[in-house]
């Protein structure tokens, strides 16, 4: 008969399994997108991508993380944000300062 330790062993062998498992991942994620697995970092490389974005290399610069490459807004600073609730929203600052540097 197992006891309560024995479940609370269980438990912590089954989420030490999927903490692998999702580390593996986001490894494979990380050498993906050329950045951390992190949300953020995934959402501006599809957002890149799909609008035609250069992502800067420095991914803490504040007000900005990339600019547009072709089109009306080509040359212009965004600042890509991915956020957890799908809200179905596109937040560009249209007041953000030029990039400059890191």
């Amino acid at each position: 008969m197992k006891g309560a330790w024995h479940d609370k062993h269980d438990q912590l062998e089954r989420l030490a399994s999927l903490i692998r498992q999702r580390n593996h991942v986001d490894a494979e994620v990380a050498a993906a997108i050329g950045r951390p697995a992190h949300p953020g970092h995934g959402g501006g490389f599809v957002a890149a991508a799909i609008l035609e974005i250069e992502l800067l290399e420095c991914a803490t610069y504040r007000g900005a993380n990339g600019h547009f490459t072709r089109g009306p807004p080509a040359g212009r600073s965004v600042n890509v944000k991915k956020y957890s609730l799908d809200q179905g929203l596109l937040y560009i600052r249209l007041d953000a300062s030029p990039i400059s540097s890191c």
